[in-house]
């Protein structure tokens, strides 16, 4: 799933992609991003243990150096989570984010795992965290402005406790911390 903000000329000026939901912990690319580094088994674990709930994963996610409002522009990208979550009927959305995006992403209800320590990705000018997102507890971690922002453009009720499949995995929607 694909999201875009267009400028004002009808240009696209911010983006993300969402992927899932998965089925199994190796489909996330934050595996890719941990391999070889402390932290590795956590994510893998902190994935599986979510899969039967739903996850995807946010990757890509871009503001054009051109783009009118930048800023805000990067905190609705934020809500891309929210909105992926409820359209895809899953409880869980993490990413992998450099050290300069966390509070933006934060401000939406994403929580950064401080267990597991940050790799160097996609390369040594970096520092890249594990962040997630989760549906049930949005209103909890989400700041105000942008909480307010979500349930206006947000109206699918949180995720049931009817178990649903897709493939082979069961999803029960409850919280897993």
């Amino acid at each position: 799933m694909f999201f875009v903000a267009l400028d004002a000329d009808g240009s696209v000026a911010a983006g993300v992609r969402a992927q899932g939901p998965y089925v199994a912990a190796g489909e996330a690319h934050a595996i890719t991003e941990w391999a070889g580094h402390p932290g590795a088994p956590e994510v893998r674990r902190m994935i599986e243990d979510r899969l039967p709930f739903g996850v995807v994963e946010a990757k890509g996610a871009w503001v054009s150096e051109n783009a009118s409002h930048r800023g805000e522009l990067g905190v609705a990208l934020g809500r891309f989570a929210t909105y992926s979550m409820d359209l895809l009927d899953v409880q869980f959305m993490l990413a992998t984010a450099g050290t300069h995006v966390l509070a933006t992403w934060a401000s939406s209800g994403g929580v950064v795992a401080d267990h597991i320590a940050p790799v160097p990705y996609p390369d040594d000018r970096y520092e890249t965290r594990l962040m997630w997102w989760d549906r049930r507890r949005r209103r909890g971690h989400a700041e105000s402005l942008q909480l307010a922002q979500l349930l206006l453009t947000t109206s699918r009720p949180a995720p049931s406790m009817v178990p649903e499949t897709i493939g082979s995995v069961v999803r029960p929607m409850r919280s897993v911390s």
